[in-house]
């Protein structure tokens, strides 16, 4: 994997993105929709029951073409220059800096800070305004925009440490889709042409990623040093069907798994597990003022379901707080004196980045049983 590493930055002039490789020099722009798509692949080595292969697929990373400044501005006129807003909008959001390729989630926003103001290096006091001119070449050109917030962490002497990083609005690009956008039939339909390729396409363009190899003497030559050599075609491989598994109940009985369906859930509602947890009442379910309904619902839902497959479990406590912001979440979290067996937190989108934050949270508050 080091040596593809190698080969796919070096050679193939690609662009790593995260744990990815891209092509922002084939960029493709979707201009109606303020999008900007960097085709790349995914791959990675490992050694099978009969040789090495190379696992390769194709991605693309979604780029938009607005800045955070630009993002954040509109906001602000939708809100009146509500701070609280703009961050909730913005924190848990992914944006890249075009000029290093690199991606940042967006953990705060800093409303005292500006561009204009200093920052401490090992060269001296600089201002950002100041080092994005003399490092980047970069104008900065609203010194009174606010800065976001990265927090890094990194271990040093089996220590965690942590690092705050200022990002300026202004060269930031916002990545990835809104939830607006994903409702939107338009973009989602015109983003499928390319992300969504039959499979002549799809097989065309893994073969362009071996073609790219070729081309390449010092990439053929490093290959060639640890006696790897590729394929001229994509290997056919034979498929492994395994029967379906018996689901076994409490009363010693057992039941086939449905394998068109891949379900046993008619199984599970209509018999009881082996054991379960003594739950009762002792959980929490955590989420918005606006989503107490759902919460409500979810409760009674557990109370009727939980008791037919011999789960204990009825009751529980809603708790709600201010915002959807993850840091609410963590808070009521940590926060919580009942010490639950279950903490069921209720989001308003699916986002990826809230739910990993709450599992993090969660994490050192479990105790062995």
């Amino acid at each position: 994997n080091i040596l593809m590493n190698e080969i796919a930055s070096r050679h193939m002039n690609l662009e790593r993105i995260k744990r990815d490789y891209f092509n922002p020099n084939k960029s493709i722009t979707i201009p109606q929709h303020k999008i900007e798509l960097y085709p790349g692949y995914e791959f990675s080595i490992r050694r099978y029951s009969h040789s090495v292969l190379l696992g390769l697929d194709i991605k693309h990373k979604i780029i938009r073409t607005d800045t955070a400044l630009e993002f954040m501005n509109v906001i602000m006129q939708r809100t009146r220059g509500n701070q609280t807003e703009i961050a909730k909008e913005l924190v848990g959001a992914i944006v890249m800096t075009k000029y290093n390729n690199k991606t940042y989630r967006v953990d705060d926003v800093d409303f005292k800070t500006k561009p204009s103001d200093e920052v401490e290096l090992k060269s001296g006091r600089i201002s950002y305004i100041d080092y994005y001119q003399k490092n980047y070449d970069i104008t900065i050109r609203d010194h009174n925009q606010p800065l976001l917030i990265h927090r890094s962490k990194t271990k040093i002497q089996g220590n965690t440490v942590e690092r705050q990083i200022h990002l300026v609005p202004e060269v930031c690009y916002m990545t990835g889709l809104t939830d607006n956008m994903r409702s939107d039939f338009r973009i989602m339909q015109d983003l499928a042409q390319y992300t969504r390729q039959d499979p002549e396409k799809r097989h065309k363009a893994l073969l362009g990623f071996r073609e790219s190899i070729m081309e390449s003497s010092d990439a053929t030559a490093k290959l060639d040093s640890w006696g790897l050599q590729m394929s001229p075609e994509i290997l056919d491989v034979s498929g492994r069907q395994q029967p379906p598994e018996n689901i076994v109940i409490k009363n010693g009985g057992s039941f086939p798994c449905d394998a068109r369906k891949e379900s046993f859930d008619n199984i599970t509602r209509k018999n009881f597990v082996i054991s379960s947890a003594e739950i009762n009442d002792n959980f929490t379910v955590i989420c918005t003022a606006k989503d107490t309904g759902a919460a409500n619902t979810f409760l009674e839902t557990v109370a009727k379901v939980g008791p037919g497959c011999g789960i204990n479990i009825r009751g529980g406590n809603v708790v709600t707080i201010r915002s959807d912001r993850a840091e609410d979440y963590i808070t009521a979290i940590r926060s919580n004196e009942t010490n639950p067996k279950i903490v069921v937190c209720l989001v308003p989108n699916n986002k990826k980045e809230k739910s990993t934050d709450c599992d993090s949270a969660l994490i050192p508050l479990l105790k062995p049983s």
